[in-house]
């Protein structure tokens, strides 16, 4: 059988396999030559599959950067989500509490005034419009006639000035009541913690 010119698996009288097609083994000279024919195709070879091997793995450390960055912006973004529920639910508490010891009235009530409007102020930035509106159009005022019925109480001299005065405490001590109640169904859809 011959291969490139060369005669393969022939015998010889000496024992050797004869390439050189001539009836003699090769020379170291012939091996030398056959080798350096073949050397360039094999680097070739090892340089390919050394190529691949390196480049699977780059792929493969690109797989798991991408993966762990899937993660890091997936637990960023439940973060966020938790802060604002976290920021929302204060809101509430601060609103629902606002709204229920109003009658519970200290001597720095300015103070508990003004903190309501900050938290009023950050309100618009965090929920939606309805709620801004709902704190803005009917929580506010609602609590200033509540003080405003306190503060003519705390003035009335007669009889006909106290229960005038005792009566719109009451009013709007209901209506603090009902919009506490309120509070509830405007901020709940933002209240809550989604799966």
């Amino acid at each position: 059988m011959a291969v490139c010119g060369y005669a393969v698996g022939a015998s010889n009288p000496s024992g050797g396999i004869n390439f050189n097609g001539i009836g003699n083994p090769m020379t170291q000279s012939e091996w030398v030559e056959l080798i350096r024919a073949g050397a360039p195709v094999l680097a070739a070879c090892i340089a390919g599959v050394v190529a691949w091997k390196f480049g699977s793995i780059q792929a493969g450390i690109a797989r798991q950067q991408a993966a762990t960055a899937a993660a890091a912006a997936q637990t960023a973004k439940s973060k966020l989500k938790l802060d604002l529920f976290e920021r929302r639910y204060e809101m509430y508490e601060f609103t629902v509490r606002a709204l229920e010891s109003m009658d519970q009235a200290t001597e720095d009530q300015s103070a508990k005034d003004m903190a309501f409007l900050y938290e009023l102020r950050k309100a618009r930035w965090i929920f939606g419009e309805d709620v801004h509106k709902f704190l803005q159009e009917e929580v506010w005022p609602a609590l200033l006639k509540y003080r405003f019925a306190q503060n003519e109480l705390k003035k009335a001299t007669e009889r006909h000035q106290f229960e005038a005065a005792a009566n719109s405490i009451s009013e709007q001590q209901m209506r603090l009541f009902d919009l506490s109640q309120k509070a509830t169904d405007i901020f709940s859809p933002y209240i809550r913690l989604e799966s």
